[in-house]
């Protein structure tokens, strides 16, 4: 067994037609004392994303499944119009509980955003302690057959914490499964779902809920459903809302060798009330699939079905990835 060198560096570019091109830098800093402490830089940018967070990990008594980290990062992401700047510093703890991955953090968030071209910037504090437990099970890490991810998180923040914070409860789950029907063909069902205890004036851009997109609902534009408001110059903008609702079903059969055909409906939207689950956003589409080393590259067509506020176009969706990553 050769031991890996003390630093590390890592190269990546890729493309998605949520994200656009992407670019991710990084650097491992190890062995650090003996101890086995060690560090992580990584930067990552794409066309609406720009972030840099740097890490300090400390293993805990089971160095393999528990970790102390200490984190601080800077977020910049745009919209169309809509602009958000988040600053965070905190700590977190990962370990396993049972099957499950466990991650606790708390996180000192400041967040500078605007919902529309032209709004003042708001700003936002937040001491936000979280709990996410994450569970994966498949064949092939790369391009599964057969297997399933479930992502739970739940947060919340106080006024009594901060000044200029809010009172906020959110809960989010994001579930896949991969079933395979005979040797050729594969089900995918995939759901995401999401709620806030609050007002939606209290919630930042970064902590609402949106929808539509290669990850949600195929059809539509990156983040292009959810709550809209009339901004000062007569446009109607995507604010985001409080909860979320997508599901989806897809069926992929290979055909030959390394390509698959797929046919799939999307459905859901973001919402503040719950009464707009009586009419969801509804797409379907087709799609050809091609089996690479670092997974699928999945190119997918797809069509709005019904939806009053939206209207009725072919979009193309590109991505490249595992299924459960």
């Amino acid at each position: 067994v050769t031991p890996k060198k003390r630093f590390g560096f890592k190269i990546g570019a890729g493309y998605g037609t949520d994200t656009g091109p992407r670019a991710t830098l990084g650097v491992d800093a190890r062995f650090l004392n003996p101890f086995g402490h060690f560090s992580t830089a990584r930067w990552n940018a794409s066309t609406r994303k720009r972030s840099l967070k740097a890490y300090y990990n400390m293993p805990g008594k089971q160095p393999a499944d528990a970790l102390y980290t200490l984190a601080i990062g800077h977020q910049f992401e745009h919209i169309d119009e809509q602009r958000a700047r988040t600053d965070q510093l905190g700590i977190s703890y990962l370990d396993r509980s049972g099957l499950w991955r466990r991650t606790i953090d708390v996180f000192y968030y400041t967040e500078s955003y605007t919902e529309y071209a032209g709004d003042i910037a708001q700003r936002r504090r937040f001491l936000l302690p979280s709990v996410n437990y994450v569970r994966t099970k498949f064949d092939d890490p790369l391009n599964a057959t057969e297997g399933f991810r479930i992502d739970v998180t739940m947060r919340g923040a106080a006024k009594l914490w901060l000044k200029h914070s809010a009172n906020f409860l959110q809960m989010h789950t994001l579930m896949k499964y991969l079933y395979p029907l005979g040797v050729k063909t594969q089900i995918i069902a995939r759901s995401e779902l999401g709620v806030t205890f609050s007002r939606p004036s209290d919630l930042p851009l970064s902590l609402r809920f949106f929808a539509g997109g290669d990850q949600s609902v195929r059809g539509f534009a990156y983040q292009e459903l959810g709550p809209r408001e009339i901004d000062p110059y007569g446009q109607l903008s995507v604010i985001g809302g409080k909860h979320v609702f997508v599901g989806s079903l897809e069926a992929v059969h290979r055909i030959q060798g390394p390509f698959a055909l797929s046919c799939f409906m999307d459905m859901g939207t973001a919402m503040n009330t719950l009464n707009t689950l009586e009419s969801l956003p509804l797409s379907a589409g087709m799609g050809v699939h091609y089996k690479t080393p670092v997974g699928p590259l999945r190119i997918e067509l797809a069509h709005p079905l019904i939806s009053r506020e939206f209207g009725s176009t072919w979009r193309i969706h590109i991505n490249l990835g595992p299924e459960l990553s």
